[in-house]
């Protein structure tokens, strides 16, 4: 049995603590030291991450603006900055986040829509091209 190919929760099979009992109950004698430090050491690692729900992804035009926008009083509770150019919000707050984030005076571009320097989104190239195809 290998690491990588052992049930952790997510996965069918049950937790570790379910597989544990189904070889020791199934098994001849104890289990092999090896297999119970296996199932130990999955069970510790499958408690390091957490899947803490669904987020939206947001990138910015510039490091500056994501920044601003990650450290400003009236959106920072609400997202994380990832990286130079984006932000991270959860899906609970993502409405609160939107209406905080036009305070600052910034609007979320929809799909299709490339921010300008002007703060106002204009279509880009391509939703232009497959509009006048239509």
């Amino acid at each position: 049995m290998k690491r990588r190919h052992a049930p952790g929760r997510d996965r069918k099979g049950g937790s570790v603590v379910e597989i544990q009992q189904f070889l020791t109950a199934r098994g001849v004698g104890p289990l092999p030291e090896t297999v119970g430090l296996l199932l130990k050491d999955v069970a510790n690692r499958s408690a390091k991450v957490l899947d803490r729900g669904l987020a939206r992804l947001l990138e910015c035009a510039d490091p500056a603006l994501a920044a601003l926008t990650a450290n400003d009083s009236r959106t920072r509770k609400l997202c994380m900055q990832a990286g130079e150019r984006c932000l991270v919000v959860p899906a609970a707050s993502e409405a609160s986040f939107k209406r905080a984030l036009r305070e600052v005076g910034y609007i979320v571009s929809g799909e299709n829509m490339r921010p300008t320097n002007n703060r106002r989104a204009k279509p880009s190239a391509d939703s232009v091209a497959n509009a006048a195809e239509t």
